[in-house]
């Protein structure tokens, strides 16, 4: 008697991929935009917003980076629409 396994996976169990394509390189972010004499990150886009504790918050997507971050709507300076 033998058992059949089947190779199918839930979507749930996959690990998203690495983006870069050597183990262990470093990649530098982005530099800094000068805006009125202070440097700041640019934000590529905003995807969310929630209520958390109290605080507005925004899920952000930096330029040049990867990953998206929940940052509070007081440390959001001028959240403009840029086309």
């Amino acid at each position: 008697m033998s058992i059949w396994i089947d190779r199918v996976q839930p979507v749930s169990l996959l690990n998203p991929v690495a983006n870069d394509p050597l183990r262990g390189q470093l990649v530098s972010p982005p530099p800094l935009v000068e805006v009125d004499g202070e440097e700041e990150y640019q934000v590529s886009s905003v995807e969310d917003s929630r209520m958390y504790r109290n605080q507005l918050q925004y899920l952000l997507h930096w330029t040049g980076y990867d990953s998206l971050t929940w940052e509070r709507a007081k440390f959001v300076d001028g959240l403009q629409a840029v086309g």
